[in-house]
């Protein structure tokens, strides 16, 4: 009689742990579907969102929508129309403001359309940075200690002057300098000085703010999803270097490799710095400090009593 009760329990649990192992894989079938779901919701509106705003409103945020799309739209038209008015050379106190001017307004226009994708894509995200967040990133005292930021930004610096080094002739500081031209305009040391670090400081906080947003919080983010790490990184690095060809003195090998090789290598450090932490805003700051060391060791960097102020940003 006990052995028949035991078969009995033995069976009734069989079937209770046969159910519930059933019930275990539909419940985690439905949850990695509703996760595939989320994420074909997620890139759907990062693809909108190549259009400032309509990502988020695709995602039912219509508010937040107008409010990136009419930033974008206001940011690029007061920039189009500051560019009539810098007469296209810098010979002028006037004109040298208004290209200034034109210059952070695009910079941010583009800041603003990039942060606007990654905002879409993202959305759903814990770890989302707002547009505030990223632009703040680069001066926040927690990620201005991290080892990934301070050492590339120490490591650029240096090889700018070792670089510097090989090119042979006096190095002098730019205060030194007898004769300091920002495009055609002859000016001061301090004049020149305060400009070129003004210029560089909002420049590149647009520039590390806006690119890491796209390239590693969207484009590294959905390749990491789709083949892993290693592969995300390097195609995404890869991509960084040959969006900056445009920067390229002649488009022959040397001047092209001279301009994608640096950067695609500056891409690898700020992907693996990413993935490493898992905080974007890592990679935004150690963006942002590499590209002014290297702008502040070119300061230092005068040569032959002359020093000439390009309007340009390293990454």
């Amino acid at each position: 009689m006990a052995l028949r009760r035991g078969r009995r329990d033995a069976r009734a649990y069989a079937v209770l742990a046969a159910g519930l192992v059933v019930a275990g894989s539909s419940i985690r079938t439905a949850a990695a579907d509703e996760m595939q779901r989320e994420h074909r919701g997620d890139i759907a509106a990062a693809a909108v969102g190549l259009i400032p705003g309509l990502g988020q409103i695709y995602l039912g945020r219509p508010k937040s929508g107008a409010a990136y799309g009419g930033l974008t739209v206001a940011l690029g038209a007061a920039g189009w129309w500051l560019n009539g008015r810098s007469f296209g050379t810098l010979t002028t106190p006037a004109s040298l403001k208004a290209a200034l001017g034109v210059q952070f307004l695009l910079h941010a226009e583009k800041t603003v359309w990039f942060a606007s994708i990654y905002d879409a894509y993202s959305s759903k995200r814990p770890s989302r940075l707002s547009l505030d967040e990223l632009i703040a990133a680069p001066f926040s005292p927690r990620r201005m200690r991290h080892p990934f930021v301070w050492a590339g930004a120490i490591v650029l610096g240096l090889a700018t002057f070792a670089e510097a080094q090989g090119l042979g002739g006096p190095i002098n500081p730019i205060w030194t300098a007898r004769k300091i031209q920002i495009g055609s305009l002859t000016t001061d040391a301090l004049t020149a000085g305060i400009v070129s670090t003004g210029f560089s400081a909002s420049a590149n906080i647009a520039h590390a703010a806006g690119e890491e947003a796209l390239f590693r919080g969207v484009i590294q983010d959905e390749l990491v999803v789709q083949l892993g790490v290693p592969a995300a990184i390097a195609i995404t690095s890869a991509g960084f270097g040959l969006a900056h060809l445009g920067s390229a003195a002649k488009y022959d090998l040397k001047g092209v490799a001279a301009v994608v090789v640096p950067r695609t290598i500056a891409g690898v450090y700020f992907g693996t710095g990413y993935e490493a932490t898992g905080d974007l805003g890592i990679s935004v700051a150690t963006h942002f400090w590499v590209n002014m060391s290297s702008e502040i060791a070119q300061m230092l960097l005068v040569r032959d009593g002359s020093y000439y102020i390009s309007l340009q940003s390293a990454f």
